[in-house]
């Protein structure tokens, strides 16, 4: 009979999720980031997608504070939505981006643009690793954490790689120290 195993050696021994990146997502971007692009923004966003994404909130992003309300877009094959996304040093933020019906394939970004004038000269920051109509930047395995000094241009890339239709997109910030 083999001994108990002691506190300690379950948390060596737990096995650790790794997602891996769909490289095809940074591919797709890195081809479209020319395109023009819509701002996300409040109005009249699906119900049924709404749902989705409030019950996608309660367990991704537990004990951190919606920023605003959900915002949303009406993206083409290809189309990307974005939002500047303002962060402090410290800032733990979680992207959730569901889209609606006829949405196959959407993909989340949280970037840097150093120059509005010239959107490929992108850094990518976070991203998300599922594939399907839900994208999530952080969440339960682990929040985007901003170590940003300076005010970095930061925002929300989403983009629907496959089918066309609304996005709803949430953003939930634990604040850092000030």
């Amino acid at each position: 009979m083999l001994p108990p195993i002691q506190r300690d050696e379950e948390a060596r021994i737990a096995p650790i999720e790794v997602a891996p990146i769909d490289p095809q997502a940074k591919i797709f971007l890195a081809t479209h980031v020319a395109e023009p692009t819509v701002l996300l923004a409040p109005g009249s966003l699906p119900p049924v997608t709404l749902v989705a994404l409030d019950a996608t909130a309660r367990g991704e992003a537990k004990g951190m504070d919606a920023v605003g309300d959900p915002l949303g877009a009406k993206l083409a094959p290809g189309q990307r939505a974005r939002l500047p996304l303002p962060m402090g040093r410290g800032d733990c933020i979680t992207v959730i981006a569901h889209g609606g019906l006829g949405v196959m394939e959407i993909d989340a970004f949280i970037v840097t643009v150093p120059s509005a004038a010239d959107p490929k000269d992108f850094q990518i920051l976070a991203e998300d690793t599922r594939t399907g109509p839900l994208a999530l930047v952080g969440g339960q395995r682990g929040c985007y954490l901003s170590n940003d000094t300076r005010g970095e241009h930061a925002e929300i890339w989403v983009q629907a790689r496959k089918g066309a239709g609304p996005v709803v997109v949430g953003i939930y910030r634990a604040k850092g120290p000030e």
